[in-house]
């Protein structure tokens, strides 16, 4: 059995001002040490790309490469890959009649402006030959349904949890699950802390007191929903905007357990 992960972080640092971020950066750094000190990763199987890195920069073309080596390198049932991705999400109009509300949710590479998105139709094709335990964390904008997986839950009410087949596709691999921070139609904020003098996305922040509260023991289920119980009653901006976070599946019961 191995652990690869795969982290990104993106701050657009290089960029107008007006798209660049602040906590991407800090929140995979954050995401990078839970995996190496709780959860049984070691430093030669994560592989982090950050934009203040320049040797490892998450252009469109460097994130592709390593997706498909760490596909490479997780070829067995009990293998385990995380990937963790932290920066800008956006959505498009669907093409292919494949989305309930006809909008394609994507990610935004450092250098999305000069070679485009990365697509949830693109992700979902890589994600149908992954062999191992695949766990997928977005903290995006627009990330609700970011990997096309046949199975989303949402958090309503206390107890409630909505559970809806969004997709007639069936996967060969049922042990793949995605934690976003948001739903489709959906921001995901970032908070700065005045005593920390640090931005975080508030979606990570909380997934990892939550960890750390459960001394890195819990299933999958138990922690979206404890996630979910924390944002139903938070607002965030001027606008008091909410946000919801979203598990996905690609099986009606996701029974994994996260531990080390």
């Amino acid at each position: 059995m191995v652990n690869i992960a795969l982290i990104i972080g993106i701050n657009y640092s290089k960029l107008d001002i007006s798209v660049q971020l602040n906590g991407c950066i800090y929140d995979a750094r954050r995401i990078y040490k839970t995996l190496l000190d709780h959860l049984g990763f070691s430093t030669n199987t994560i592989y982090m790309l950050t934009d203040d890195n320049e040797e490892q920069q998450p252009t469109k073309q460097r994130i592709w490469d390593v997706l498909e080596k760490v596909k490479k390198e997780t070829t067995r049932p009990e293998d385990e890959l995380w990937i963790y991705y932290s920066g800008h999400g956006n959505t498009i109009f669907d093409t292919n009649g494949d989305e309930k509300y006809g909008r394609d949710s994507v990610i935004l590479p450092m250098d999305y402006l000069k070679q485009g998105y990365i697509s949830d139709d693109e992700i979902h094709v890589w994600l149908r030959s992954i062999q191992c335990k695949v766990c997928m964390i977005f903290d995006s904008c627009h990330s609700g349904t970011i990997t096309d997986l046949p199975w989303n839950f949402t958090y309503r009410e206390p107890g409630e949890v909505l559970i809806e087949k969004v997709s007639e596709i069936e996967m060969d691999n049922q042990q793949i699950y995605t934690l976003s921070s948001s739903s489709d139609s959906q921001l995901s904020w970032e908070v700065y802390n005045q005593k920390q003098k640090q931005s975080y996305g508030d979606f990570t922040n909380t997934l990892l007191r939550i960890l750390e509260e459960t001394k890195y023991n819990i299933t999958i289920m138990k922690l979206f929903e404890r996630l979910s119980v924390e944002f139903h009653t938070k607002q965030f901006g001027e606008t008091k905007a909410i946000q919801t976070p979203t598990l996905s599946s690609s099986s009606r019961i996701p029974d994994w357990r996260i531990q080390k």
